[in-house]
């Protein structure tokens, strides 16, 4: 009787789990996140990012973003978001990735000017 009682109680909270785990992406939790870098540093404070919340970047991070890239961080913010989300992959560290990716991503010939004066030969 007690083994029937437990499996009943098991199926429910599977059952509890499954609604939360459906339901994640619509909860409006606050993503905070503390890590120690080393022993000698205190911890820092990552918040989310994303439209799934799933990219983790500090404050100095956010800004070191900003100015390396200051008119698309946040498409580059968006693109690891749904690329963590797709995937299930998983990042140590997310503003190395960007940065990744953006070098990987760099035309490999820039536009040159290819203009020439009359009489001149390519």
């Amino acid at each position: 009787m007690i083994w029937k009682s437990n499996c009943h109680l098991l199926k429910i909270f599977r059952n509890g789990l499954n609604e939360l785990l459906a339901n994640y992406q619509t909860l409006d939790l606050p993503c905070r996140t503390s890590f120690s870098i080393n022993k000698r540093k205190k911890k820092e404070i990552q918040h989310c990012y994303g439209a799934y919340k799933n990219v983790l970047l500090s404050d100095e991070e956010l800004d070191k973003l900003k100015q390396e890239f200051p008119r698309d961080y946040q498409s580059w913010i968006e693109r690891l978001s749904e690329y963590i989300a797709s995937t299930g992959k998983s990042y140590k560290n997310h503003l190395a990735t960007i940065r990744s990716w953006a070098r990987r991503e760099k035309p490999k010939y820039d536009s040159a000017d290819y203009t020439f004066a009359e009489g001149d030969s390519l």
